[in-house]
């Protein structure tokens, strides 16, 4: 391959994975939030499996916020799990 023909191809892979990023928010009234660890297996659970790409713990409405990427058949998605 080319450096033309590698640069067009993660181009065309990067792109496809940012535009099949759909976001889940999951905030309940009375929920007591996730650790870390569950925050994880959760996301997992609510995506039918995948690998986890990485967690960030964000403020959001000033309550804390677990984000949680993961991958599953080319398709990346985003849970957002309310933090003990």
């Amino acid at each position: 391959m080319t450096a033309l023909t590698t640069w067009i191809a993660r181009a065309t892979i990067s792109a496809l994975l940012i535009t099949s990023l759909s976001v889940n928010i999951a905030f309940a009234d009375g929920q007591r939030g996730f650790t870390r660890q569950e925050a994880i297996r959760e996301a997992q659970k609510r995506n039918g499996g995948g690998k986890v790409l990485g967690i960030s713990e964000q403020k959001r409405n000033g309550k804390s916020v677990y984000s949680v990427k993961v991958i599953s058949n080319g398709k990346v998605r985003e849970h957002r799990l309310p933090a003990r």
